[in-house]
């Protein structure tokens, strides 16, 4: 974890979690206990049938404080979830919420592309969800962990604000027109960092002056290849004009992709 962008996203999520208001987290082991299908979207829901992750591993990656993971292992009977993060304070609430909800979930602080050995070969499941790609300078290393963390015929399973969206304007910046929220301002191959300080507005409330959030632009064909690259195979593509981002909702049934789910398979 020696890059400079990944040690400054580390500080600036683990200030935006000690902003935190709303009782952030509070009531999510309440809701694991008793709801069946908490914290995914329905399309994900839809994705995962079928698949026997009874008794099996399940991993994810960026997984803030673990919600979606630990609804998948208690939906599934899953042996065990095990989530990987920067921010320590958002993972020492995951573990709060396993415990309380008696899951057999552990998180490992750290980049998920230098996950060790021993979680090789390990996962029927790998689950990233909207908003962990965007810190990834490069995608291949992180597929390559990826695929390699995989077992033998298990899946990875992307759902993620479609990579469209960065060429718009977010209400912070100041290219951002609320007449026109579908203009393009931004390149869709653009190669430099986002770098903001507006904040994490989902957990503080608000905008403020927070320290700096470094994110990268990726296009729907680089991240296929990264993933056909590392050697998983591509089974199902589907884009969707639904926000999932809450970065987009102006546009949300507009007929503009917002979104999109990608599952793919070691074979």
């Amino acid at each position: 974890m020696n890059d400079n962008h990944t040690m400054a996203n580390k500080a600036a999520w683990e200030e935006a979690f000690d902003r935190r208001v709303n009782a952030f987290g509070e009531d999510h082991a309440a809701r694991l206990l008793t709801e069946d299908r908490a914290f995914l979207h329905p399309v994900v829901w839809d994705a995962l049938e079928g698949m026997k992750l009874q008794g099996e591993s399940i991993g994810q990656f960026c997984c803030n404080n673990g919600r979606e993971l630990m609804s998948v292992v208690k939906h599934a009977s899953a042996r065990e979830g095990i989530g990987f993060d920067l921010a320590g304070n958002i993972l020492a609430q995951a573990r709060g919420i396993a415990a309380a909800a008696a899951l057999p979930c552990s998180f490992i602080e750290g980049d998920a592309c230098q996950a060790p050995e021993i979680y090789h070969d390990r996962f029927a499941l790998v689950l990233i969800t909207i908003g962990a790609l965007c810190w990834m300078k490069e995608l291949p290393p992180f597929f390559d962990k990826v695929a390699a963390c995989l077992q033998s015929g298990g899946h990875l399973l992307i759902h993620e604000a479609h990579p469209i969206t960065n060429t718009f304007a977010v209400p912070q910046e100041e290219e951002y027109d609320a007449a026109e929220p579908a203009r393009m301002v931004h390149s869709y191959f653009r190669r430099d960092p986002f770098v903001d300080s507006y904040g994490m507005g989902y957990l503080a409330g608000e905008t403020y002056e927070s320290k700096p959030f470094i994110s990268f632009s990726h296009t729907l064909g680089s991240i296929v290849t990264a993933v056909a690259r590392s050697g998983l195979r591509i089974e199902r593509l589907q884009e969707y004009n639904e926000d999932i981002s809450g970065e987009t909702q102006p546009l949300d049934g507009k007929g503009v992709p917002l979104s999109y789910l990608l599952l793919a398979r070691k074979v």
